[in-house]
């Protein structure tokens, strides 16, 4: 395996991302920031999120130190792309995830988004592509809580 961390872009131009509905959950997201500092988790209101990434985001839960993380939700168009829902399961020990785990915890670690494109190594349908937008959201403690990520897959 590579080092996962090559191929990921942390600065990110919402111009330059891939898919619109990337573009519109990092507006969304910049929009929430407060000051330098990633948005509170509180910012996650499924009613003021962007409709067009609904469907394509996952959101991981952060648990624990070291870090673990839980589906909490799994968007239609992810479940289509990967043929399964995974919402509940803890991810660490798919097959397949290790690379995706480096970047995960580099995330909560610097409390920074993310972009990458990369084949999809935790799923059986690996032939596929994605590219992801992954940001962090904060608890009052400053602490990385929530993942969420929006797909496009080609």
């Amino acid at each position: 395996m590579g080092d996962p961390l090559r191929d990921m872009v942390g600065e990110i131009d919402a111009e330059k991302l891939p898919h619109p509905q990337m573009r519109a959950m990092y507006l969304y997201w910049l929009s929430a920031c407060e000051g330098d500092a990633a948005p509170p988790v509180a910012a996650l209101d499924p009613l003021k999120l962007p409709r067009r990434a609904l469907p394509h985001m996952g959101v991981l839960e952060v648990e624990g130190d070291p870090p673990r993380f839980r589906a909490r939700l799994v968007g239609t168009e992810l479940v289509s792309a990967t043929g399964e829902d995974i919402t509940g399961q803890i991810v660490d020990d798919l097959p397949g995830i290790a690379p995706q785990l480096v970047r995960f915890r580099w995330a909560v670690e610097h409390k920074r988004p993310y972009f990458v494109s990369s084949p999809l190594t935790w799923s059986d349908r690996d032939f596929i592509r994605y590219d992801a937008l992954g940001l962090p959201f904060l608890d009052d403690e400053g602490r990385v809580v929530r993942l969420v990520f929006v797909f496009g897959f080609s």
